[in-house]
């Protein structure tokens, strides 16, 4: 059974939210801890249902399943996104509860993604020189329409736009606040007209009725959300209910529990944390009720290139915490200068807080190559050499598209596709 640490605050109740750790992989470790669970019973999973944020997860997670049960015939967990139940499947299950199904029929049906490109097209041409073709009006409607999504699932009103610049801009801004009228004004009318919803508008009403329908049945099967950072209001409601239920769990990717509370107070929106913290807010979880997941998957210890790979996880965390030290932070962000006669006190393995622990180097090369080509070669061989050991995987993080490229083609030499 997956295994969870107590919480490091004993004034602060456990809850059931938890996190693995960042330097686990996730999704088999997520794998890992619900078959250990269940205790690899192929029926039990069939009675779990596994919420992830998209359809590229859910992928990525069965294909885990599949490798932590290493070919044991089972049933897979039900995994699925939070946008794919449907109206009719709501209101079967809802069949007990008269309020759920009447706020379901209440719903008005959505308009198509095409169909609203379409409309707020016919609008953007219907202004003098805003579009000098139909293809720029399409290219412009679907603009907007991603505008409508973001600002309905943050809850961010569009009534105050004139509002957004200073008062010594307003004859710059006056010709855009004209066209964003399109959104505030004759849009919502249009909606009006063809008695329809949008369908950003539409998903938040399914997600609010699942939540209350999961929160009033009490669900008795297991429901384990996965990987959300996401803020918005109607999902993170539905977490929150997920949170609640008798067999619920919210599973966090890579919290910080151990950064100090000080600077976990004045995190800001471009830290890594940030988004966690925010949903814990959302949620109302401490932090320091948040457990910990602990399940190992298959094999993980000969995934690694280190010779200790607990010693060198714990001092590759302190280090990545120390660089995302949040601005404003109390201390000092850089160490004084090492004494002349120590020429390696930079990467000492002292444990003092000037110095960069050398175990978290481990495992790490640096080559210097004289030609583009000739890095290609030495990084296709290290990921080959990597591949060679079972179950092994490898990612290659570039931002140079021409490099990725030569990377790729010298990999197909020895018949390996990235």
């Amino acid at each position: 059974m997956a295994q969870t640490s107590s919480a490091k605050n004993d004034t602060v109740p456990a809850s059931n939210v938890y996190t693995v750790q960042s330097y686990q992989p996730f999704l088999e470790a997520i794998a890992r801890g619900i078959l250990d669970e269940h205790q690899n019973d192929p029926l039990k999973l069939a009675d779990t249902t596994i919420l992830v944020p998209d359809s590229d997860t859910g992928f990525a997670l069965r294909q885990a399943f599949i490798e932590q049960m290493q070919g044991k015939p089972s049933i897979m967990p039900n995994i699925e996104t939070p946008d794919q139940v449907d109206r009719a499947q709501l209101r079967l299950q809802a069949a007990g509860h008269p309020a759920l199904v009447k706020k379901l029929g209440d719903l008005l049906s959505p308009v198509s993604q095409m169909e609203r490109q379409f409309l707020l097209a016919q609008e953007i041409l219907k202004i003098p020189g805003m579009a000098s073709s139909p293809q720029k009006a399409l290219a412009l409607g679907e603009a907007l329409g991603r505008l409508l999504d973001e600002a309905q699932r943050y809850d961010v009103s569009l009534n105050n736009i004139s509002k957004l610049v200073p008062a010594a801009f307003h004859k710059e801004w006056k010709e855009t606040e004209e066209f964003l009228k399109i959104v505030t004004e004759t849009w919502p009318k249009k909606l009006e007209d063809m008695g329809k919803s949008d369908p950003e508008t539409y998903r938040k009403s399914l997600l609010e009725i699942r939540a209350d329908l999961w929160r009033e049945s009490k669900k008795p099967q297991p429901v384990i959300a996965v990987g959300f950072t996401t803020r918005s209001k109607a999902l993170n409601a539905l977490l929150k209910t997920v949170a609640e239920l008798p067999q619920g769990k919210v599973v966090l990717q890579g919290l910080d529990s151990a950064l100090d509370a000080q600077d976990w107070n004045i995190l800001t929106p471009v830290h890594p944390q940030y988004a966690l913290k925010q949903l814990l807010a959302d949620i109302g979880v401490d932090r320091a009720a948040v457990q910990e997941w602990k399940a190992e998957p298959l094999d993980a210890q000969n995934h690694t290139r280190t010779t200790n790979l607990d010693r060198t996880n714990q001092a590759r965390e302190e280090l990545l915490r120390e660089t995302m030290l949040p601005a404003g932070t109390p201390r000092e962000w850089t160490p004084p200068p090492p004494p002349a006669n120590d020429k390696i006190a930079s990467i000492s393995g002292n444990k003092s807080k000037n110095k960069i622990n050398i175990h978290a180097l481990s495992g790490m090369d640096m080559i210097t190559t004289s030609t583009q080509q000739e890095e290609a070669s030495v990084i296709a061989l290290r990921m080959r050499e990597s591949l060679e050991v079972p179950g092994r995987k490898v990612a290659f993080v570039t931002e140079d598209r021409a490099l990725a490229r030569r990377v790729s083609a010298r990999l197909k030499t020895w018949q390996i596709e990235v």
